[in-house]
């Protein structure tokens, strides 16, 4: 019984291992074309176009050949990173076949690359923030390792849901080893508007002559109204204190956005020095920067709020005088020569 279950294994074995053989040798043949093709265009100088016929060779079945091209077309086209892993592929796939001029030329194309590439690592001040390098993605924060890079201008950008959106431009060096700060601050919801109070005309007295005539009583009382002037809607002291109290608040949450404002532009100043120069991390200018912006920001987002608050207070209170429910202790009435105030 043991017997006939190994036979029936190598039977089904084979059949797989027999229909496996046409795909593998068309995917290499495949391999070859695009091979092919890659070196055709690089006798012609077009490396952008080699790169891809040769990543789809290696795709398909790779080779240390295939590699090797690749590696050197990344080169040509200034992806230092990339060809450096491509170059390092072929000595940890390859390397015990590889003769000793292939492999002496992999590593010195390797040493040749890691002269011209730069480092960087980049520290985001709050985590889960979306990376990205040049418009690519790169990461979440936290970043765990640096980031590889050929000489020239980078941008990074930062983006987290709830704060404003961080970008830094820099320029390395070849061999240059550098740290990109990003410090991400909080949305400032802007203050509740303010409707415009809603007045309310008082009523048209009937014209003479139209309904029943009216007794002597209410002639006189009739007289004695129209001699006093019109008086418009009120509003009590209260209106007053809160609309007061919402614009001071609404200037407080200005003057500390400004501030918060102007301490980051000298944070990012000194993030700049530091990048340059080499300055200590626990710099004390830039640390109390740091510190000012995260006050600041707090202090604005509280007046922020404290603004709409109030805001919505004072349209409360408008509300209730003009409906006539409201504090009728020392109200402000609307008349036609101007402001008149009553107790």
């Amino acid at each position: 019984m043991p017997i006939e279950k190994i036979v029936r294994g190598l039977f089904w074995a084979s059949i797989v291992f027999a229909v496996s053989l046409p795909v593998r040798a068309d995917k290499k043949e495949d391999a070859k074309k695009h091979f092919d093709s890659g070196n055709v265009l690089v006798d012609a100088e077009d490396y952008a176009a080699a790169a891809v016929e040769f990543e789809t060779s290696v795709a398909l079945y790779a080779t240390k050949g295939g590699l090797f091209n690749l590696g050197n077309c990344y080169k040509a086209l200034h992806r230092y990173p990339e060809a450096l892993a491509v170059f390092e592929r072929v000595i940890k796939e390859f390397g015990p076949t590889l003769n000793p001029e292939m492999r002496a030329d992999t590593e010195k194309r390797i040493a040749e690359i890691q002269k011209l590439i730069a480092e960087v690592n980049v520290e985001v001040s709050e985590k889960g923030a979306r990376v990205t390098l040049d418009g690519q993605e790169t990461g979440t924060s936290p970043l765990d390792h640096p980031i590889l890079l050929g000489p020239g201008e980078h941008v990074f950008k930062a983006v987290l849901e709830g704060f404003e959106d961080v970008e830094q431009k820099i320029t390395l060096a070849s061999g240059e080893k550098k740290r990109v700060d990003m410090v991400l601050r909080k949305k400032v919801p802007p203050p509740a508007p303010v409707p415009a109070p809603v007045v309310t005309p008082p009523p048209v007295p009937p014209r003479s002559g139209e309904g029943s005539l009216p007794s002597p009583a209410q002639e006189k009382k009739q007289m004695g109204k129209e001699a006093q002037p019109e008086e418009g809607p009120t509003v009590s002291w209260l209106f007053w204190t809160a609309a007061g109290v919402t614009v001071a608040s609404a200037v407080m949450t200005g003057v500390f956005g400004g501030l918060s404002n102007k301490r980051f532009d000298d944070y990012k100043g000194f993030v700049q020095d530091y990048t340059d120069r080499k300055i200590q991390a626990d710099d004390k200018d830039l640390v109390s920067a740091k510190d000012d912006v995260q006050l600041y920001d707090g202090l604005t987002i509280g007046f922020g709020v404290a603004t709409g608050v109030f805001a919505a207070a004072t349209v409360v209170v408008l509300v209730l005088d003009l409906t006539g429910k409201g504090i009728e202790s020392g109200k402000v009435t609307a008349a036609p020569s101007g402001v008149i105030v009553r107790f």
